[in-house]
């Protein structure tokens, strides 16, 4: 019978790491979210723009947000996860039982390099090297918008281009 690629140890150990990698990624992209919002929103606002073009904007900027929070949020989860498992004592108990401290960590540290590998292409840059999405049509209609009304086009058009890059 074949051996399984993913054993016991690795799956609970995986199971154990993934909810509060989960819970850390959506925490700290909506934190810095916020933060980019209570930065920006006065320069879109107070120059005219309609709020779709202001709402696109700010989800333009999802992907490189991702891209800088997803290292805090495997760090927070990887601490999280052992320093729970050691508290209940199943580090200790696996380490009684002869496995070693790579096994134990060869799941975290594959999922990790996984997540470096892809991380990468979460950002704007990676998006728009595919072709998954173009933040031009967005920044072009707030030019072009903010430009016909003469409110500081300038000013908020520059944020627009700074923000999708």
């Amino acid at each position: 019978m074949a051996r399984p690629t993913v054993r016991i140890l690795s799956r609970y150990i995986l199971r154990q790491h993934i909810p509060p990698l989960l819970y850390a990624l959506a925490a700290l992209t909506f934190a810095m979210l916020v933060n980019q919002v209570a930065k920006q929103f006065g320069n879109f606002v107070g120059k005219g723009l309609p709020w779709g073009v202001i709402f696109e904007v700010f989800a333009l900027s999802i992907p490189f947000i991702v891209a800088m929070t997803l290292p805090m949020a495997v760090l927070v989860a990887v601490l999280y996860t052992f320093s729970h498992l050691a508290a209940d004592n199943e580090v200790t108990a696996m380490k009684a039982s002869g496995i070693s401290v790579g096994r134990i960590l060869a799941p975290v540290l594959g999922g990790a390099t996984l997540i470096g590998v892809i991380a990468p292409d979460v950002s704007v840059a990676g998006l728009r090297a595919i072709g998954a999405i173009s933040p031009q049509p967005a920044v072009a209609r707030a030019w072009r918008w903010a430009k016909s009304r003469t409110h500081a086009w300038h000013l908020s058009c520059a944020i627009a281009i700074r923000q999708c890059r």
